[in-house]
């Protein structure tokens, strides 16, 4: 390398960085190098090299991927990015709110990852600022968050070829995909936050040891089956692999009359038959066999509906299934790292 008009030979690594060169502590101690900060000299083998303080407010800068996010095969999908500051202080593109740059692929990152990312015209400005990318393998390519994907380079006044409305109406196209079964919305934000509010909750419950990978994993996960989680407002749903019996034997039907309700307990009642009506828990009958109403307050203070079915009980066949050992349950579950709680929905109803 040339410093001061002389050659010096030293070991050094090629990098893909936005510097000329970063002289290392090696380097430094090597050629007995030491930083006069009060002069601004740097002291090179009893030379001395003038500090010149590159300012770059139209230079070059990276971005980095916002939040991990994965690429489907043969797919097309934009990527949230933001640009990776330099120090303190405000950034220069902060400066000015209609900023216009250039997004400019890194072909290191695209060979690592094997997909195409796009020149793209954007305004740096900008929180977020959007990234194109295809995927053209057989595989989906998982995107890591803080990942460098570009650089941003910035554009003076004479390169500027877009006004602001211009810019505004690019970066709101839909993304593309490149399969046959139409266009999907962009797919950023990532796609956590394109979960439903109930399946949101789940995913925030989920333990924070995952990886971003398998966060990714197991939000598509519950989206594949977002019709088997209930919503508060949601029905409940029910299940056609089954159907429950009561084998009451030669029992003839037991027809109890409906007790009273006290009155400040009316409404309650009235509200929670309603709900149970519109979720479809319950159905309106004329079965022979009827069993009373018993409003139970629960811990919460909220009424439950229950039936008293007592009578129901002493004339129904028992069923004889025997019960699993506790023991032999826990056995089955040796050698798992990950295990998942389900919670029925209004168990009490089913």
């Amino acid at each position: 390398m040339g410093i001061c008009g002389e050659v010096i030979e030293h070991e050094v690594h090629v990098a893909d960085i936005g510097s000329d060169a970063i002289l290392g502590l090696d380097f430094l101690m090597k050629h007995h190098c030491s930083l006069d900060w009060h002069n601004g000299v740097l002291k090179l083998d009893g030379k001395e090299v003038a500090l010149q303080p590159k300012e770059d407010p139209t230079g070059i800068f990276r971005v980095k991927v916002v939040e991990t996010v994965i690429v489907p095969s043969g797919h097309e999908l934009v990527v949230g990015t933001r640009l990776i500051r330099r120090g303190q202080g405000i950034h220069p593109v902060e400066r000015d709110c209609t900023r216009q740059a250039l997004l400019l692929p890194l072909l290191s990152f695209m060979e690592k990852h094997e997909i195409v990312v796009a020149h793209s015209l954007v305004n740096a400005a900008k929180d977020i600022i959007p990234l194109r990318v295809f995927n053209p393998t057989e595989n989906d390519v998982t995107l890591y968050r803080e990942s460098q994907p570009a650089v941003l380079e910035l554009i003076t006044e004479d390169e500027a070829v877009l006004d602001g409305q211009s810019l505004k109406e690019l970066e709101s196209i839909s993304v593309i995909q490149s399969d046959d079964k139409g266009c999907d919305e962009a797919s950023y934000p990532p796609k956590d936050r394109l979960l439903p509010g109930h399946l949101k909750e789940l995913a925030d419950r989920m333990s924070s040891n995952l990886s971003g990978t398998q966060r990714s994993q197991a939000e598509e996960l519950l989206l594949e089956f977002e019709n088997l989680f209930h919503s508060s407002n949601g029905p409940l749903g029910r299940t056609d692999t089954v159907k429950h019996k009561i084998n009451t034997g030669d029992s003839v039907p037991i027809k109890q009359h409906p007790r009273r309700v006290p009155i400040y307990k009316q409404a309650a009642a009235d509200e929670e038959i309603k709900k149970m009506l519109c979720s479809g828990v319950i159905t309106p009958s004329q079965s022979p066999w009827s069993s009373p109403i018993v409003l139970v307050r629960k811990k919460d203070g909220s009424i439950r509906l229950c039936v008293d079915y007592r009578k129901l009980n002493e004339v129904t066949i028992k069923d004889a299934y025997p019960i699993p050992r506790i023991e032999d349950s826990l056995d089955s579950l040796c050698g798992s790292r990950w295990f998942t709680t389900l919670d029925l929905a209004q168990l009490f109803n089913v």
